[in-house]
């Protein structure tokens, strides 16, 4: 598959990139599980701004960090998450609402009930604009340097990755103030590239806390709702 060869080819770039000594290793992601992702009826990609959590620190100096390896062996259903819990949940029931008729939150069940609830984490592909660990509160203007100098490495993943939407946490503004599509977005942030259409979804990233699951689940389900009915 074209993806996995790629992301060789991503482990192959970011070898020979010159990083700072106390970073270790850069962040490969992707699609997480390639089988659900390609058997979903909406393609989802989240597009996030660094990686961060206890799988990212926990990993050893000098071999690359993989999110589809961490999150298919770590993320478990009936065990509780390896990081950053309240910001998995909010992916969670946002790609399973999305994938099962655009449910509103309170109609879902609960994560940690229901297994199909829990693994539609790995329906989806999430990538970062920068591929090197962070801290717990973002540098915009550092992520918005890393996005342009790994810019064409990261459109041939969105390209690759093919979504039909993209929900971006945090990253709208960085993403597409460069974004190369033939006609720039209408009233619907719809972008189009020949005749390929990708619904970009602008969010705050889903760690953000000063908004409630419920209403941030049901913006995004919402809104994306509006796309496809």
């Amino acid at each position: 598959m074209k993806y996995i060869n790629f992301n060789n080819e991503l482990k192959e770039y970011y070898n020979q990139k010159t990083l700072p000594t106390d970073v270790g290793s850069f962040a490969l992601d992707g699609i997480i599980d390639i089988k659900k992702y390609n058997e979903s009826s909406i393609k989802i990609l989240w597009i996030l701004k660094e990686a961060w959590g206890t799988g990212w620190l926990n990993n050893q100096k000098g071999r690359p960090f993989e999110y589809p390896e961490y999150i298919n062996t770590e993320f478990n259903f009936g065990e509780s998450f390896p990081s950053s819990g309240a910001m998995w949940a909010k992916i969670i029931y946002i790609n399973y609402g999305i994938l099962n008729g655009f449910l509103k939150w309170d109609h879902m069940p609960n994560y940690w009930e229901s297994e199909d609830v829990f693994n539609s984490l790995k329906n989806c592909a999430l990538i970062n604009l920068k591929k090197i660990p962070g801290s717990t509160v973002s540098n915009m203007n550092e992520i918005y340097q890393h996005y342009r100098t790994d810019k064409e490495v990261i459109l041939n993943q969105i390209d690759i990755i093919n979504p039909d939407v993209i929900i971006c946490g945090g990253t709208y503004k960085i993403l597409t103030k460069e974004y190369p599509f033939d006609i720039l977005k209408n009233s619907n942030n719809e972008y189009r590239n020949g005749n390929k259409k990708r619904i970009f979804i602008p969010t705050y990233h889903p760690s953000y806390y000063s908004i409630g699951q419920e209403a941030y689940c049901d913006s995004v389900v919402q809104r994306c709702k509006t796309y496809f009915i």
